[in-house]
């Protein structure tokens, strides 16, 4: 239940108050079955931060569900921006092609499309963190078009549905025409 509860203030973009509901999860049932899903979005948080060693403690502890994307996804990005923030200020624009090489089979161009609400968020909170520290324009660039290709969809729209709606319009001014010549 407190899961959710974490998860559903994610969702709404309150992620002090979903992390006092994660660190008091881990505090008081640590011990419980479930309570190290919470880890995931701390290890998360902490790497976002840049508390490296504690991020790295939550990721050891973390429980992700194979089959949930969502706690691949979120794995995937801790882990990125963990390797990423270890690397040398000097080679992090290098070390940006293998991360993103990473980052890129997982989120894929069609994937962006279908990703939970607190995902997409956390992915364009990383993207920043990767500009900021060191990725530099091509980090910004990459995580610019992940983010916002579907856009350059919206030019071509109305030319699909004219292309779409064309046969039927053909047929009913056919039929129009001819049932006018009759007359």
């Amino acid at each position: 239940m407190l899961f959710n509860l974490c998860l559903a203030v994610r969702h709404l973009g309150r992620y002090e108050e979903a992390n006092a509901i994660a660190r008091h999860v881990l505090e008081k049932w640590g011990h419980r079955e479930g309570s190290a899903e919470m880890r995931l979005f701390l290890a998360v948080e902490e790497a976002l931060t840049g508390s490296i060693p504690t991020a790295q403690q939550h990721i050891q502890g973390v429980v992700a569900r194979e089959k949930v994307a969502h706690d691949q996804e979120l794995l995937a990005l801790a882990k990125a921006l963990i390797e990423f923030q270890l690397a040398g200020a000097a080679e992090r624009a290098n070390y940006f092609k293998a991360v993103r090489g990473q980052l890129g089979r997982l989120f894929s161009v069609s994937r962006m499309l279908h990703l939970m609400k607190d995902v997409r968020r956390t992915f364009r909170r990383a993207g920043k963190v990767f500009v900021r520290e060191g990725g530099g324009w091509r980090a910004r660039i990459w995580f610019c078009w992940k983010l916002n290709w579907q856009w350059l969809l919206l030019p071509a729209a109305p030319l699909a549905v004219a292309v779409a709606a064309q046969p039927p319009v053909l047929i009913g001014l056919l039929l129009w025409r001819r049932t006018r010549g009759r007359r």
